[in-house]
C-alpha cells in the first residue's frame, strides 16, 4: 500500500469516532489516523460506517478511546461570530512540519456557493489537507467542518478576480442529522468560553490526521481515468 493523498477528522465521542469529509477518504482502500493521545503520537486503522457524497461527509469508527473530543454546537454559526480550524494542511512532513496548524477568522457568510444552505463562508485560511478539520468557536464546539475554498480558476474566468478568504464549512445542523441517520453518540456543548490554554489542548487532543493508502495500480488506474476525487501527493511515499 501507499500513502497518497491525506486531510483532517476529529473525535466527536469517547469512543473514538471520527468525523471527516467524505472526498478525503473517497477511493480509499485503507485510512490510517494519527492523532495526539498525550505522550506520543498514535496511529490507528479506521472502518467507515457512514458517508453521504451529497453533503461531503464521512464518520470513520476506531477501537481507541481519545483523550478528547469535540462537542458539537447547540445552534449555527452567526454573522461575524469568532471561529478557529484545525488541520493539518499540506499533509505532515519535514518541509511544513507535522505540527497541528490553527487558522483564526469570523463567519462572513450563513450560506455556501450558489446559496448553498448546508454551507457557511468563513475567512479563515484553509489549505489542501485541512478538509474536514474542525471549525470551533471560543467555546470549543464544533460550527462547521471544513470542506473547500473558492476556485482560483472560476473566479478569474467569470469575474476577473482572485477570491481572498473565501472558504467553506458544513454546518453543525448538517453534521448533527449526519451523525443521528448512522447512530454516532455525540454530545452538545455549552457556552462558556474556554481559556486559551484549554481550547489549545482540546484541539490539539481532538483532531485528527487521516492518511489515505492504497496500492500503486488503482492509484495509476484512477489517474488514467481522470477520476481522482483528490489531490494525490508529487511523489508516493512507500
Amino acid at each position: 500500500m501507499l500513502s497518497v493523498a491525506s486531510g483532517t477528522g476529529f473525535f466527536v465521542n469517547d469512543k473514538g469516532s471520527i468525523v471527516s469529509n467524505n472526498h478525503v477518504i473517497d477511493q480509499c482502500q485503507n485510512v490510517r489516523a494519527h492523532f495526539n493521545n498525550g505522550s506520543y503520537n498514535q496511529s490507528v486503522s479506521t472502518k467507515i460506517i457512514g458517508i453521504d457524497p451529497r453533503v461531503d461527509l464521512t464518520v470513520l469508527q476506531t477501537n481507541v478511546k481519545p483523550l478528547d473530543y469535540f462537542t458539537l454546537s447547540t445552534s449555527d454559526a452567526e454573522l461575524l461570530d469568532n471561529i478557529y480550524v484545525a488541520g493539518f494542511p499540506f499533509g505532515r512532513n519535514e518541509v511544513v512540519s507535522s505540527s497541528i496548524k490553527i487558522t483564526q477568522g469570523i463567519v462572513g457568510a450563513l450560506v455556501g456557493l450558489e446559496n448553498d444552505s448546508s454551507r457557511i463562508q468563513i475567512d479563515a485560511a484553509l489549505q489542501p489537507g485541512n478538509s474536514g478539520g474542525p471549525i470551533v468557536n471560543k467555546s470549543g464546539n464544533v460550527v462547521g467542518v471544513a470542506v473547500e475554498k473558492a476556485s482560483v480558476e472560476y473566479f478569474l474566468e467569470n469575474y476577473g478576480a482572485i477570491p481572498e478568504n473565501t472558504n467553506f464549512g458544513i454546518k453543525s445542523s448538517i453534521t448533527k442529522n449526519f451523525l443521528d441517520t448512522y447512530g454516532v453518540p455525540y454530545k452538545l456543548g455549552n457556552n462558556r468560553n474556554l481559556p486559551s490554554r484549554e481550547l489549545s489542548d482540546k484541539i490539539s487532543h481532538g483532531t485528527v490526521f487521516l492518511e489515505c493508502y492504497m496500492t500503486q495500480e488503482r492509484l495509476t488506474a484512477i489517474i488514467e481515468a481522470g477520476s481522482a476525487t483528490k489531490t494525490f501527493f508529487n511523489e508516493v511515499i512507500d
